[in-house]
C-alpha cells in the first residue's frame, strides 16, 4: 500500500444458496458496506434437519455479527448425559462448570427457527450496511470463478466482484473448482424427529427421565446411537438417531418418509423409556437422512469464487461442528473483504480465506470421521491417541474472528513499505515515524560543528576497528538538533533528538574494507515516539530526555531536563542568512551506529545477544532532505549540567562524560529547515561482531 488514502469501495456479492452459512456470510460481508445478493434454489425457506448445536467457537463468532442465537429460542447448553444403550449412566457432565472456558456459550436451536432470525438479520433494513437481497428460485446451472459471473437455469445471467458457494452438500458451485468431486453417502444414516417436552411430561414411562431443562443425551450401542437435545425454548425434543444406512431405505432422499416400525425394529435394543419417545415420533414429520461425505477438495478458492460450509467441506454430525464451521467460513470471509481497496486485491484476499479455512475445516471434518467410526486413514493425522475431549476441545478452543484479522493483518503490514519488525514484536511490524509522512511534512536540523579533542574522543569509540581516518590530536565533532514536525505516527505533533557525531572516523570491516564516516554514540529523544524504532532496528543507542525548544526568525534555543533536572542548553543567536561555511574535514558519506544488546541471561560474562556495527549510506536519497533554508550563527553555544548523581546515577554518567569534552573552538553553527523528512532505514547495512 501506498502513503495516499484509497477509500474501500463497496464489492458487488453473490451468493448461491441461502442457508446457515450464506445467510452467516450475507451478514458479515454486509456490516462491511458490500453489496449482497443471496440466490436461493428452493422456492421458499425449508430448512429441515430438525434441529443444531451452536457450540461455542460458533457463538462467539455469532456475537460479533450482532446476531444472538437466544432470539431464535434456543436453550443453553447445561449438562451432557452419556449412557448405554441399555440406559446405564456413563457419565453425567455439569457443561455450565467449565463454560467459563469458552467466550461464548454452547446453544441448541431449532434448526428452521435459527434460519429464520439469520435470514431476518440479513435482510432487515435496520442495522449496518445495506440489506441484502434474497432471491428464491433462483437455481444456478454453472459458475464462472474468474469472471465472477453466475449462470441460472431460467437462462439469465448475473455478474459481481465475488461469488460465494454456500449451496451445500449437492453443490453446483463446487464444479467450478472439482468438477469429479461430489458429496458420497456415508457409512451411516439418521432418522430425525421432534417430540415435545409437553408429551414427554405427561407420559409416567418418560417423566423422570426428561424433567432436567438445557440437557442433552448421547445413548450408545455398538453401532448406533440416539442423540437427544432440548430446542424451542425447552418446549421439543430433538432426537437424531444415527445407525448404519443398510439398515433403513434412504432411496428416497431427504423427503422420504419412513415408518416409526422400521426405526423402533432398528433400535428395539435401547432401553424402554428411550423406545418409548421413539414410538412418540409423528410418522408424518419423521425422516430418515443419508448422511454425506466427501474427499477434501484441493481448495476452497478459485479466482473470484470460494465455497463455504458443506459446499466445501460436508460434516458428519457426530461433533456438531458442521454449522459451526459454516458459520467460521462465513465470518472469516467477512474479515477477509474488509476494506478491500480495489478489485485487484480480490484474489489475493481469497486466498487469505483459503488460508484461514482449509486446514482447520478439513482436519476438524478428519476429527469428525475418527469419532464417528468413518475415518479410513491410519496415518499420523488420525492422531488415534486423543480422547473425545481433545477432538472437541479442538473445534471449541478458537475464534475465527479473530484468527482471521491476524491473518488479515500480517498480509497489509507485508504488503506496506513503509513498516518494519521491531519491538514490540507481538504486534507484528510497525511503522516508525518517518512512515507515511503527509506532503506538508518537514524537519529542522541545528547543528554546532567544534573542535576537540580527539584524544578524548576516543574514549568514546566502541572497539578497536573504529579509528580516526587521521592521526592529528584535534578532531571535529557536533551537537545536533533534530526537530521532525508533523509526524504522522505522532497524530501531527513534532519529535525532538539530540545527538552527538564524531566525524572523519574509520571503520574497518572484518574483510579489511575501511569505511569512512560519522560515528553516532549517543541519541537524546523526547518520550513522543511510541515505539523504539530506532533501538529496534538500526540500534540507534538512545537516551530518553525531556525537550523545551524556543524558535524565532533569529534565535534557536533548545533546553534538555529529566524529571525537573536541566542538564543541558544549546543556542544559536543572532541567526542570519546562510554565509560559506568552514571545512571541518566533517565526512558524512556514511553513518555509524554501533548497536548493542546483551545476553538475557544478563551474566557479565555471557556474549551479547547483538554486538553490531550499523552503517547507514546517506549518499542515499532516501535519507537526505531537500533544503528549504539555512541560516547560520557566529555565537553559538553549548552547556551542560552534571545532574544530581544520586537521583539520576545514568544520566549523570552520561552527561558527565559529554561535559568533559573540550570544546576548543565553535567552527560552524546553522540552522537548516528541510521540507521532507529522511529516513534513516534506507540501505542500512550490519556486521555482526558476535563471535558464536
Amino acid at each position: 500500500m501506498n502513503g495516499s488514502h484509497v477509500s474501500p469501495q463497496p464489492l458487488k456479492v453473490i451468493i448461491v444458496g441461502a442457508g446457515i452459512g450464506g445467510l452467516t456470510a450475507a451478514i458479515a460481508l454486509r456490516r462491511q458496506g458490500h453489496h449482497v445478493a443471496l440466490h436461493e434454489a428452493a422456492a421458499a425457506p425449508n430448512e429441515a434437519g430438525a434441529a443444531i448445536n451452536i457450540v461455542p467457537n460458533a457463538d462467539s463468532v455469532l456475537l460479533k455479527l450482532g446476531v444472538d442465537v437466544l432470539n431464535s429460542g434456543a436453550v443453553p447448553l447445561k449438562s451432557m448425559r452419556i449412557l448405554k444403550s441399555s440406559g446405564e449412566l456413563l457419565d453425567d457432565r455439569n457443561m455450565l462448570s467449565s463454560a467459563d472456558r469458552w467466550q461464548a456459550r454452547w446453544l441448541l436451536t431449532h434448526r428452521a427457527h435459527l434460519h429464520e432470525y439469520l435470514k431476518s438479520v440479513a435482510i432487515s433494513q435496520s442495522g449496518p450496511g445495506k440489506p441484502a437481497s434474497l432471491h428464491y428460485a433462483h437455481r444456478v446451472s454453472e459458475v464462472f470463478p474468474q469472471t465472477a459471473t453466475v449462470s441460472f437455469e431460467d437462462g439469465s445471467t448475473a455478474h459481481a466482484d465475488i461469488v460465494v458457494g454456500a449451496d451445500g452438500v449437492h453443490s453446483v458451485t463446487r464444479k467450478a473448482i472439482s468438477p469429479t468431486t461430489n458429496a458420497q453417502r456415508g457409512k451411516h444414516s439418521a432418522f430425525r424427529f421432534l417430540v415435545s417436552r409437553q408429551a414427554a411430561l405427561e407420559d409416567p414411562m418418560t417423566a423422570d427421565f426428561f424433567t432436567r431443562t438445557g440437557c442433552m443425551d448421547l445413548c450408545y450401542a455398538e453401532d448406533r446411537k440416539i442423540v437427544i437435545y432440548p430446542c424451542a425454548n425447552n418446549e421439543m425434543f430433538n432426537f437424531v438417531c444415527i445407525h448404519p444406512a443398510g439398515l433403513s431405505d434412504t432411496s428416497g432422499g431427504y423427503n422420504n418418509s419412513t415408518s416409526s416400525a422400521l426405526m423402533l425394529k432398528i433400535f428395539s435394543e435401547f432401553a424402554p423409556v428411550l423406545l418409548a419417545m421413539l414410538e412418540k415420533a409423528d410418522p408424518k414429520s419423521l425422516r430418515v437422512y443419508p448422511l454425506f461425505d466427501m474427499d477434501t477438495l484441493p481448495t476452497f478458492v478459485s479466482g473470484r469464487m470460494a465455497l463455504i460450509g458443506d459446499a466445501a467441506h460436508p460434516f458428519l454430525p457426530h461433533l456438531a461442528q458442521g454449522g459451526a464451521m459454516a458459520i467460521e467460513d462465513g465470518v472469516s470471509l467477512g474479515v477477509m473483504l474488509s476494506g478491500a481497496q480495489s478489485t485487484d486485491e480480490l484474489e489475493a484476499r481469497l486466498q487469505l480465506y483459503n488460508n484461514a479455512r482449509y486446514e482447520r475445516a478439513t482436519r476438524m471434518q478428519e476429527y469428525t470421521r475418527i469419532v464417528g467410526g468413518d475415518s479410513v486413514k491410519k496415518d499420523e493425522t488420525t492422531t488415534g491417541q486423543l480422547s473425545l475431549n481433545d477432538y472437541l476441545e479442538y473445534g471449541l478452543s478458537h475464534d475465527e474472528f479473530d484468527a482471521s484479522n491476524g491473518i488479515l493483518q500480517k498480509w497489509r503490514q507485508a504488503r506496506d513499505p513503509h513498516v518494519y519488525r521491531r519491538q514490540p514484536i507481538a504486534f507484528g511490524p510497525l511503522p516508525g515515524t518517518r512512515s507515511n509522512q503527509p506532503v506538508e511534512s518537514a524537519s529542522r536540523t541545528a547543528t554546532i560543528v567544534f573542535k576537540t579533542s580527539a584524544t578524548y574522543l576516543r574514549n568514546l569509540l566502541p572497539s578497536s576497528a573504529y579509528a580516526f581516518g587521521s592521526r592529528d590530536t584535534v578532531a571535529y565533532a557536533s551537537f545536533r538538533l533534530h526537530i521532525l514536525d508533523n509526524v504522522a505516527s505522532l497524530g501531527g505533533a513534532s519529535q525532538y533528538m539530540l545527538g552527538l557525531y564524531i566525524h572523519n572516523i574509520q571503520y574497518t570491516t572484518k574483510s579489511g574494507k575501511a569505511i569512512t564516516g560519522t560515528y553516532l554514540p549517543v541519541v537524546f529523544e523526547d518520550l513522543n515516539d511510541p515505539t523504539t524504532s530506532f533501538s529496534g532496528v538500526i540500534g540507534f543507542p538512545r537516551v530518553w530526555s525531556n525537550f523545551s525548544v524556543d524558535a524565532s526568525d533569529h534565535t534557536y534555543t533548545a533546553t534538555l531536563s529529566w524529571a525537573g533536572q536541566i542538564w543541558a542548553k544549546l543556542n544559536w543567536p543572532d541567526l542570519s542568512a546562510e554565509k560559506d561555511t568552514a571545512d571541518h574535514g566533517a565526512s558524512d558519506e556514511t553513518l555509524l551506529v554501533h548497536r548493542y544488546l546483551p545476553g538475557a541471561d544478563r551474566q557479565e560474562d555471557s556474549p551479547p545477544d547483538a554486538d553490531d556495527t550499523v552503517m547507514i549510506p546517506l549518499a542515499d536519497p532516501r535519507t537526505q532532505t531537500t533544503l528549504h533554508k539555512r541560516d547560520s550563527s557566529d555565537h553559538a553555544s553549548v552547556t551542560f549540567n552534571t545532574c544530581d548523581e544520586q537521583r539520576f546515577p545514568v544520566l549523570h554518567r552520561i552527561v558527565s562524560s559529554l561535559a568533559a569534552i573540550p570544546i576548543y573552538e565553535v567552527v560552524e553553527a546553522f540552522v537548516e529547515e528541510n521540507v521532507s523528512m529522511p529516513d534513516f532505514t534506507a540501505g542500512v547495512e550490519v556486521e555482526s561482531n558476535v563471535i558464536s
